[in-house]
């Protein structure tokens, strides 16, 4: 985007309303989309994550699930949908006519693993890339207790309605992968061209996705390998970067329903291919 960034530290459980009173423009914090978060703010996913234990080596409690907390001390994150889970969890541990989990709740995730590692808890739940993170920081003090559930996206957050943020990270998303991000300079022009429709062109209207299309195939992202032209040909034939002139087949079809499109429209005589010469007029 070619923009510095300036990295703010805040508290997670008001990380998005802080956002929303514009007290910074992005969030990039493993935050998991959800349609309580989606009321609040707009997210770009870019990785896919579920939940996990971490437990103290050789797992000595036999923890495999949330159900098996009954009754037990376990640290969590404040605002975090394993805090939620855990919550849940405890319930149903009382329905079944056995003791609640007893929550430990911080805001430092740090801080909520250093409850395991001091013994005050018999396990933390966060996010399994968070899981992993602090098992290999601490080389054969902690595990991972049971296999990951509840697999979700997790995403990028922008202020709602903040159309330029949102198109910005999602063009620079683009660019670097998707999830993780993809290379989009590799694979060709159909695998190009079907990256921008489902990250740029979904859900809007058929002529704008058509216009849009157009545009896109007249840019050099696109044009390297999907034109079927050298490069230096085409600048030495500048009318073939026009609309209509591409020799992607893809583009091509698309440069030809476009003047259906935009009949009888103030844009049908600019979509057009320019003719040299005199018409001839049929009597």
């Amino acid at each position: 985007m070619g923009l510095k960034a300036n990295v703010v530290t805040k508290k997670f459980d008001t990380i998005i309303d802080d956002l929303g009173n514009k007290r910074f423009d992005v969030v990039i914090s493993a935050v998991t989309i959800n349609p309580d978060r989606q009321k609040k703010a707009d997210f770009i996913p870019y990785f896919n994550a579920g939940e996990s234990l971490l437990v103290q080596a050789g797992n000595p409690k036999n923890i495999k699930s949330v159900s098996d907390l009954c009754g037990q001390s376990v640290g969590v994150q404040t605002g975090t949908v394993e805090q939620t889970d855990l919550q849940t969890a405890s319930d149903a541990c009382k329905k079944a006519g056995k003791p609640a989990i007893k929550l430990t709740v911080l805001q430092d995730q740090t801080a909520v693993v250093q409850l395991l590692a001091n013994g005050r808890v018999v396990a933390t739940y966060q996010d399994s890339p968070v899981t992993d993170y602090y098992n290999k920081q601490h080389p054969g003090q902690f595990a991972v207790g049971g296999s990951v559930v509840n697999a979700a996206e997790e995403g990028i957050v922008v202020r709602k309605g903040d159309t330029s943020m949102f198109t910005a990270v999602k063009l620079t998303s683009l660019e670097d992968s998707y999830p993780p991000f993809v290379d989009i300079h590799k694979g060709g022009c159909l695998r190009r061209l079907r990256i921008f429709y489902l990250y740029l062109f979904r859900g809007s209207p058929l002529l704008v996705q058509v216009l849009l299309l157009r545009f896109f195939c007249c840019m050099p992202l696109l044009s390297d390998d999907c034109f079927g032209v050298a490069t230096q040909h085409r600048e030495a034939e500048p009318q073939d970067r026009l609309p209509g002139h591409s020799q992607c087949q893809l583009c091509s079809m698309v440069s030809h329903w476009t003047p259906m499109l935009l009949r009888g429209s103030r844009c049908y005589s600019w979509s057009r291919p320019r003719r040299s010469g005199r018409q001839s007029r049929r009597n």
